[in-house]
């Protein structure tokens, strides 16, 4: 298996995602925001929070890549990491998106750390939240 730093518009489409979530009220996640194992308050707080949340997750995946390798520095991006609200995507690029950047976690003992736990219940949800709304789901038979 192998880890690599990802890029900052997968942490920050992540982030955006969990910020603006218990906003929405249509498509097939509008549901979740209720129950999100991660809460951003609302107001003018929310972009700290975010940005905090951002970085921890960058600090986690930086954790994984050490754990994997030894060292991270040299797979470091030339360019110092920087929060923006990502909005490139459908429900279908966040999923993919935690995918991704969970797997990329997933060394040494990342993955028993609180926020890795978070993420992949949050990645559990938006799978289920997807997979429940499309027609051949709908069509299925129950039992």
């Amino acid at each position: 298996m192998s880890a690599y730093i990802v890029e900052d518009s997968t942490i920050n489409r992540i982030v955006t995602w969990i910020a603006e979530l218990p906003d929405r009220n249509s498509g097939p996640l509008r549901y979740l925001g209720r129950s999100l194992p991660i809460q951003l308050p609302i107001g003018c707080e929310r972009r700290e929070a975010a940005e905090k949340l951002a970085r921890d997750l960058l600090s986690m995946n930086i954790a994984a890549v050490h754990a994997r390798y030894g060292e991270a520095d040299s797979m470091m991006p030339d360019e110092p990491f920087t929060f923006a609200w990502e909005h490139s995507g459908d429900e279908w690029q966040l999923l993919k998106s935690l995918t991704c950047y969970l797997y990329q976690c997933s060394e040494g003992d990342v993955p028993q750390r609180e926020l890795f736990k978070q993420l992949d219940t949050f990645r559990a949800q938006v799978a289920e939240a997807l997979a429940t709304s499309v027609p051949q789901y709908q069509e299925a038979q129950w039992a």
